[in-house]
């Protein structure tokens, strides 16, 4: 089965007001950008995401994060890559059932990258089943 159109596209970029205008104007979708650097959450930056409706990527770990999250948009988008270890551990019921919580009612998107030892996929058919129960 081949999609017909892109519902989602991420990034990491530097700040440029011309570039986030143009790809909302070639892909017409949300646009997610995990950032990784402390830069991207200072106020100036926060404004430009928010300008632009691009949501900041909730990542656990977070990567740059100095503070809280702040959205920037009402969209959502949560990368899990594990925790303690990344890309290897599982996330326990209480901490998905948490992510449930968050997502309900959103237009959202949760990646699950703890891949490495197969945990993204019971994560996730975890989290669907959490989400049906809610």
């Amino acid at each position: 089965m081949t999609p017909t159109r892109i519902a989602c596209a991420g990034w990491s970029i530097s700040p440029a007001d011309a570039f986030l205008l143009r790809l909302r104007e070639h892909f017409g979708c949300m646009l997610a950008c995990e950032a990784r650097h402390g830069s991207w959450f200072s106020d100036s930056a926060t404004a430009l995401l928010q300008r632009h409706r691009v949501t900041r990527v909730i990542a656990d770990p977070p990567a740059g994060q100095p503070g809280p999250y702040v959205a920037t948009s009402d969209d959502g988008y949560i990368r899990l890559h594990g925790s303690p270890r990344m890309y290897y551990s599982a996330h326990d019921e209480p901490y998905l059932a948490g992510v449930a919580e968050w997502l309900q009612g959103r237009n959202t998107w949760c990646i699950f990258d703890n891949t490495a030892a197969g945990a993204a996929i019971l994560n996730a058919l975890r989290l669907q089943k959490i989400q049906r129960a809610g």
